[in-house]
């Protein structure tokens, strides 16, 4: 591949020449592993280079990513639509950021208690898995409890305030994603997912599985 065909592999569709990348949603790269963190980088330096111009051949030698590859980065990822109504921008860098896994087939309309925002947690979850693992951790002390109690009082304001809690702790209030961009922070989607969960529970729990059956031989 020459020069010229290079150069014209920068005209990315959906991204304009006066696209300003201070604008993009940002990544909090401290919250990222070692790991994680240097393959960010690399990523979000092959992107600039790329824009800038540099050729093909500099663009692998000073990150080892092809082309190619950073073209389909910025189309088929940072040029996505997050859920929180925004572009992915850097975030879709992320290595293990699970885009195609939620199409969104509607633009996202989002009321007062979050309403509209289906696959938001979801995604959430995706990118901090061990906070999903916590959360549903404590959904079934609470439910425990809950039995123990016998309160039909389920703590779910507790719960979403926890959940918000680490949340906030991962830089998300801060970058203004969902559930900060939501007038009462995502309650309603968070709600759902503790009763559901709750639910489970309450069916697969020890008290609600039947005893085998034994017959007596006299």
């Amino acid at each position: 591949m020459d020069d010229a065909d290079e150069q014209r592999g920068r005209n990315v569709k959906g991204l304009a020449d006066s696209a300003d990348l201070s604008l993009w949603p940002s990544v909090d790269i401290a919250a990222l592993t070692e790991k994680h963190r240097l393959d960010f980088l690399k990523r979000k330096h092959a992107v600039m280079l790329y824009l800038s111009g540099n050729s093909y051949d500099e663009i692998r030698a000073q990150c080892g990513i092809g082309g190619i590859q950073v073209y389909r980065l910025i189309r088929e990822r940072c040029l996505a639509i997050h859920p929180d109504g925004r572009l992915y921008g850097w975030r879709a860098l992320i290595r293990n950021q699970n885009i195609k896994g939620y199409n969104r087939q509607r633009p996202m309309t989002v009321d007062d208690w979050g309403y509209g925002t289906s696959g938001a947690l979801r995604l959430a979850f995706d990118r901090y898995p061990q906070i999903r693992i916590n959360f549903e951790k404590r959904i079934l002390k609470a439910s425990s409890e809950v039995r123990l109690t016998e309160s039909k009082k389920k703590p779910k304001k507790a719960l979403w305030q926890w959940l918000l809690a680490q949340f906030r702790r991962e830089g998300m209030e801060a970058r203004g994603e969902w559930p900060f961009n939501t007038k009462y922070f995502g309650y309603a989607a968070i709600r759902r997912f503790v009763e559901r969960t709750m639910e489970n529970i309450k069916w697969t729990h020890p008290s609600r599985q039947r005893l085998p059956e034994f017959k007596l031989h006299p």
